[in-house]
């Protein structure tokens, strides 16, 4: 139970001052002061009868104050075990410290949960307290403060892989001064926050990190470098990293709900994706990086998935593979679109689409394929915008596949728009029907009325003639080789020469 200090105390930041006050006889360093509704504080030093100084910052006018007990471990076989399907909770109204004395030692693989006041779990060495698959710590509802403390030994927790910690409520865990860190997260454990409080970033290490909280919305800023594993948004309104500094994910990152946004205060920092193998990025929402961002993928291969309805902001370049059936922003003007970029057609009139500001927007150097979504069935004259917005197109993409069902080729004509337009589609067509010809040395024959519009495309939707058609036989020829798609009126064949 707790008890009640001699008269009444006030804080202000790390500085507790005291009034009739018995500092040096009631308290000792590393034992725990609070007052009604503020956080729990460890007390590092004291100075006389009535000047202490906490681990925690804050503000207290003048109150009565309490002594909050302390549970203190002495063992190490461990002193502390809660082992796989048992479960401890601290769930009283008056805050509770658990510490682990010098020596001792704790393991969790089970559940440790803690609500209702400020309790507080800490150990006096280094990796004293350690948390091994499947552990789960949730810091709950009332809990408030540093769950750890915000002094002490560093790196007194450990959370291992298969670990997680749940934060419901409280402060920064890690606590501590960059590079210090009162919490450890070993790689291929989860650090959960499922309340709307800005974590700590700058200069800090995670694995794997959830933001699950619907209601969440947080910017982080800071200059110093941030490092994780798996980055995901699994509930959240917006998460927005602001950092100067560069940033390392090694795993991948996910965005279901909610905005994800990657936008510098200032300055070109790099994003690097510092895994081997594939690194994927799949987005169900809205996923933005500045184009002051430069993304580096040195010794992984980047692969985009944007899905239907959602929207992924960058640049032009690409470092990577992009699926796309949502819409993919071009952040900035007179761009140069590489990369490789998988565009879905969803409908007739629907797909992946890529949009961009006005300005000159070359795609020389862009492999383009293009494919048919499972279900939609094309037919003749359906037309769904790849491109839109730039002033004015330059070249078309070095490397281009169309849906093999059907006919289908790219369409130029519109200045700042690429379109895949189905000439034959895969279900009743009442517009087009086939064209029949014959192929000779380099020709192409067939019969036609006279007038009628004679038009070639090659693979990728550049037009190669057009003329009018004269009555009876009709035979053309083009310098181009390949596959061609001739046109003649509602009729379509398409060849190879």
């Amino acid at each position: 139970v707790s008890s009640t200090g001699t008269g009444t105390a006030a804080r202000a930041a790390l500085a507790v001052t005291g009034t009739t006050t018995l500092f040096t006889t009631e308290l000792s360093v590393g034992d725990y002061i609070y007052w009604t509704g503020a956080n729990t504080s460890l007390v590092t030093a004291i100075a006389s009868a009535t000047a202490l100084t906490t681990a925690e910052s804050g503000t207290v006018a003048s109150a009565a104050f309490f002594i909050a007990p302390v549970i203190k471990i002495t063992g190490n076989q461990p002193g502390l075990n809660i082992p796989t399907g048992s479960s401890l909770t601290v769930s009283a109204t008056t805050p509770i410290v658990i510490f682990l004395a010098t020596g001792a030692t704790g393991t969790v693989t089970g559940n440790l949960n803690f609500s209702g006041a400020n309790h507080k779990i800490d150990a006096a060495d280094a990796s004293g307290l350690t948390f091994n698959a499947p552990a789960i710590l949730t810091q709950g509802t009332g809990c408030a403060g540093n769950m750890f403390s915000a002094g002490g030994t560093a790196s007194a927790v450990v959370f291992n892989t298969g670990s997680k910690f749940i934060q419901l409520a409280g402060s920064n865990p890690i606590a501590l001064t960059s590079p210090a860190t009162k919490v450890v997260f070993n790689s291929g454990s989860t650090f959960s926050i499922q309340q709307n409080a800005a974590p700590s970033f700058s200069g800090r290490t995670y694995s794997n990190f959830d933001f699950n909280f619907s209601s969440f919305s947080q910017n982080s800023a800071g200059g110093s470098a941030f490092t994780c594993d798996n980055l995901s948004v699994t509930a959240a309104t917006l998460v927005g990293f602001n950092l100067t500094g560069a940033m390392t994910i090694k795993g991948n990152i996910s965005v279901a709900t909610g905005t994800l946004s990657f936008i510098p205060a200032s300055g070109t920092p790099t994003i690097t994706f510092g895994g081997t193998g594939t690194q994927t990025i799949s987005n169900s929402a809205i996923l933005t990086f500045s184009p002051n961002i430069t993304l580096s993928a040195p010794g992984s291969t980047l692969v985009f998935t944007n899905n239907v309805g959602a929207t992924l902001t960058y640049k032009g370049s690409l470092p990577g593979v992009l699926t796309n059936s949502g819409t993919f922003v071009i952040s900035t003007a007179n761009s140069v679109l590489t990369g490789t970029i998988n565009a879905k057609l969803l409908s007739g009139s629907t797909g992946g689409k890529i949009t961009a500001p006005a300005g000159t927007f070359d795609i020389s150097g862009l492999t383009l394929n293009v494919s048919a979504n499972t279900g939609y069935n094309a037919v003749a004259g359906d037309k769904i915008t790849l491109i839109t917005g730039p002033t004015s197109i330059i070249g078309t993409p070095s490397t281009v596949t169309l849906p093999t069902a059907g006919s289908w080729h790219l369409d130029y004509s519109v200045a700042g728009v690429v379109s895949a337009v189905c000439d034959l589609g895969t279900s009743i067509n009442p517009v087009y029907s086939n064209l029949n010809v014959s192929i000779s040395n380099g020709t192409v024959s067939f019969n036609s009325e006279a007038g009628k519009t004679i038009e070639v495309y090659n693979s990728v939707g550049q037009k190669l003639l057009q003329k009018q058609a004269v009555a009876g036989l009709n035979t053309i020829s083009v310098s181009a080789k390949g596959v061609l798609l001739v046109k003649v009126d509602n009729r379509i064949a398409k060849v190879i020469l």
